[in-house]
């Protein structure tokens, strides 16, 4: 009996060991949260954009509830540049195809000509270039890239 209790104890130091350094860990842990984001409006077709804007707005529910959704990744990437140097990137849906379904239920898809989307990003991030990226035909596409005179 006694081999048994001991066994037991054994058993039950490494979980209290586990669980009091996981509760001393999420004490170390701090999320941080942008205060503030930007909101970046690019518009065109694939390889000849024009940011038509780039305004900040505030962290709420709305924006909270838009960028839980983005987290789904996509085919294409907008990365921003600073000197030649990745300093934030975001997956997006591809931007210049479109899709539906005729009369018998079959799907369709078709070029976007003149394609319209947004991303947010946090407002502290400095760029001096956006690309737009597509990630699966990278080696068979140019990038889209967009110089940003500030």
């Amino acid at each position: 009996m006694k081999i048994k209790n001991l066994s037991i104890l054994i058993l039950l130091i490494p979980i209290m060991y586990f669980d009091n350094a996981l509760s001393q860990m999420d004490k170390k842990l701090e999320i941080i949260q942008p205060k503030s984001f930007n909101k970046l409006i690019l518009t065109g077709a694939e390889g000849y954009l024009v940011i038509k804007e780039d305004v900040q707005v505030q962290n709420n529910k709305r924006l909270k509830k838009i960028l839980l959704k983005s987290r789904f990744k996509g085919p294409y990437e907008v990365r921003f540049i600073s000197k030649d140097q990745l300093n934030y990137s975001v997956r997006i849906e591809d931007p210049f195809t479109a899709g539906g379904h005729d009369e018998n239920g079959k799907p369709f898809f078709f070029s976007v000509s003149n394609a319209y989307f947004e991303v947010y990003y946090p407002s502290d991030i400095e760029y001096d270039s956006i690309e737009v990226v597509n990630l699966i035909q990278q080696r068979f596409k140019q990038n889209q890239k967009i110089t940003v005179q500030k």
